[in-house]
């Protein structure tokens, strides 16, 4: 009787091994199995099908043979060190198959311990991911080029932008006439307003909004530049919270200050009169709000934007309808204008002047 018992464990053993080899056998993933000292002494199908040695050629060798030398050695002993401590290791290995080949897997390392708590070998299961990795791969590559791309952009158009303001200044050396230098130097700074946005732009971490303050003090410094003489007393007063804004408000803002300045600088004072020009920006309930002052004298008697017939405010007009705003103006001790609009986050086209 304690034959035939004998017997019957062998032979449900030898059913249990044999489904376990026909599972590893059949597995899809490579498998291998180690002798306690890390030798291989089984690889299955899958396993000779990746790497492209057979089993003879790595039967007696250790998991080395795989080692792509893409990884250092601080990788692989931590490793060993994890599983001879009875751990699970897991991570992804760069291995290398016969032919040289790189493949990226991920490896699930256990060990065998036999029933009397022995410890017999190591049983390791890989996954191939090279595909998943060369995916990601060029997911990084396009994210990072979807970021260079834009600031790429930014950087054209601003140079571009300043080839239109050279050939601006061709037209000055060849016209001496001083309204029209009066346009195509106005057209410049308008130019330089815009080309200013995109710099900041591509300067910036950020691709998509500017800083006012930053902005604001570089276009008054060319302002300054080109519309004020050396000898002139006017000067400007600037209080800038630090407020970012999108590129498609930007645009249309940078216009509005630079016209609403210049047109202070070339009609508010007298060539011999001290000026001050104040510029405020700040926002407050995500509203941008501007104030451009001036304490010049020389207001029109019946002033009124809206009847003005001046390109420069006209622009004005057009570019506040654009953003959605609302504009006043205030003739008391100068002329002052307020423009108050919502601040948005909107993408797509900054939109045009029509």
């Amino acid at each position: 009787m304690a034959l035939v018992e004998d017997i019957s464990e062998q032979v449900s053993l030898n059913r249990t091994l044999t489904k376990f080899r026909l599972g590893i056998d059949r597995s899809s993933n490579p498998i291998y199995i180690t002798d306690q000292d890390g030798y291989i002494q089984y690889a299955n199908p899958a396993f000779e099908a990746q790497y492209e040695f057979s089993v003879d050629e790595v039967i007696g060798k250790t998991p080395r043979i795989l080692k792509s030398g893409e990884q250092d050695d601080a990788f692989y002993e931590h490793f060993w060190d994890t599983i001879l401590s009875g751990e699970s290791a897991e991570g992804v290995m760069i291995n290398q198959t016969k032919d040289g080949e790189n493949v990226n897997v991920h490896c699930s390392t256990n060990s065998i311990i036999d029933s009397d708590g022995h410890h017999i070998g190591f049983i390791a299961i890989q996954d191939n991911i090279t595909k998943r990795v060369e995916m990601e791969k060029k997911i990084r590559e396009s994210l990072q080029e979807k970021n260079v791309m834009p600031a790429e952009i930014h950087h054209r158009v601003k140079n571009n932008l300043a080839i239109v303001s050279g050939l601006l200044e061709l037209e000055l050396h060849e016209n001496d006439d001083k309204r029209t230098i009066g346009h195509i130097r106005k057209s410049q700074t308008r130019i330089k307003s815009v080309a200013i946005v995109h710099e900041k732009l591509y300067e910036s971490k950020n691709l998509s909004n500017i800083n006012l303050r930053e902005y604001v003090e570089e276009l008054t410094e060319t302002i300054r530049a080109n519309w004020i003489e050396d000898n002139s007393t006017i000067t400007f007063d600037l209080s800038i919270d630090e407020v970012d804004i999108n590129i498609n408000q930007a645009i249309p803002f940078s216009l509005i200050i630079h016209e609403l300045i210049t047109n202070a600088i070339k009609h508010a004072f007298d060539s011999n009169q001290n000026g001050r020009i104040e510029v405020e920006i700040y926002e407050s309930s995500n509203q941008i709000n501007l104030r451009i002052s001036d304490d010049g004298d020389n207001v029109p008697p019946g002033f009124d934007i809206e009847a003005s017939q001046k390109l420069g405010l006209t622009l004005v007009q057009i570019l506040c309808k654009q953003l959605e705003g609302t504009l006043t103006f205030d003739t008391t001790g100068g002329l002052t204008y307020r423009l108050s609009f919502e601040k948005k986050n909107s993408k797509g086209p900054s939109g045009n002047l029509m």
